[in-house]
């Protein structure tokens, strides 16, 4: 995805300063060759932003001033040993102050540096006076511009244009904090990061055991449906309980012969006296209305003098 660029361009010349978007950098890098006179003056400066059109600038708060290489001190140093990169900026400094004669507090610079080969560090130095840079911030500035100046041959070779790398390679004053602020600032994107990072690991934590207890529970219910459909085939039906309760609890003069149970019908062969026949029937039939009794004497028998008769019993609940 394309990098969006939303700043304004103040490209000044010796002949005047025109203004460009930020999305119009390539119709700039062609004007970027072009000598220019020397350093102008404060009054020069001046004169060439009376005649600005300053209506002309875009809802855009932020602006880039770019000023050709001549109108600052561009020097370049060759240093014959490694320097750290906590060192470059006071190195870099240093020459800034050398060249435009000003103190530390009042200069504004910028560098590029280069390790070569053997270990030598190729220092570009861009710098002026705070002093002179003046008028270019402030007729800007009194517009509610947030202002940063580069070089031209920086821009050109800049390998991004965006906003904030611009301005980590503007010229600027020195700053002894900045390093420790941008480190600051990368621990604390660092530890955004990491909270986020902890914050979706957490997340993604519990929509995964929440997606497993929610299977755990589903696969328990199927358990326990299973399991009580087992056992319920394994209960006897209430007909076969009730069948098996009056085979049982008939009288110890009576002799089952057999007896057999399904979920809706049982067939029972007992022999008992006749005369205890009724009674047992009338019991069954009186405490079980509903049901159906289907009652065959097979054959009859004296015992003791007492009449015996075989009885075959079908019983159906419906």
């Amino acid at each position: 995805m394309a990098l969006v660029l939303n700043y304004s361009i103040a490209l000044f010349s010796g002949q005047a300063c025109q203004l460009f978007h930020s999305s119009e950098y390539h119709e700039l890098l062609p004007r970027l060759v072009t000598p220019e006179p020397s350093t102008p003056s404060v009054e020069k400066i001046n004169e060439c932003l009376q005649d600005f059109d300053f209506e002309s600038l875009d809802c855009a708060s932020r602006l880039l001033i770019l000023v050709p290489d001549e109108w600052l001190s561009v020097t370049q140093h060759s240093l014959d040993h490694p320097v750290s990169a906590r060192l470059l900026p006071l190195a870099a400094l240093s020459f800034a102050v050398e060249s435009t004669y000003a103190t530390p507090d009042n200069t504004l610079y910028a560098f590029q540096h280069k390790t070569a080969s053997n270990l030598d560090t190729q220092l570009t130095v861009y710098a002026c006076s705070k002093s002179w840079s003046e008028p270019l911030f402030s007729a800007f500035q009194q517009q509610g511009r947030h202002c940063i100046l580069v070089a031209y041959s920086q821009f050109k070779h800049f390998p991004s244009r965006s906003w904030s790398y611009c301005t980590g390679q503007q010229i600027s004053g020195y700053h002894p904090e900045y390093e420790k602020q941008q480190r600051v600032r990368r621990y604390l994107w660092l530890g955004v990061v990491f909270s986020l990072a902890i914050h979706f690991v957490a997340l993604g934590l519990y929509w995964y055991l929440e997606q497993a207890v929610e299977s755990a529970g589903i696969g328990y219910q199927q358990v326990v449906d299973v399991t009580s459909n087992w056992l319920q085939d394994q209960q006897a039906p209430p007909f076969v309980s009730t069948a098996l309760t009056l085979v049982q609890g008939l009288p110890a003069t009576v002799r089952v012969e057999g007896f057999s149970v399904q979920r809706e019908q049982a067939d029972m062969r007992f022999s008992l006296p006749k005369s205890m026949l009724k009674m047992v029937m009338d019991n069954w039939q009186s405490a079980y209305p509903n049901w159906r009794w289907i009652v065959v004497q097979d054959s009859f028998s004296t015992l003791d003098q007492e009449e015996v008769v075989n009885v075959s019993i079908q019983v159906f609940c419906h």
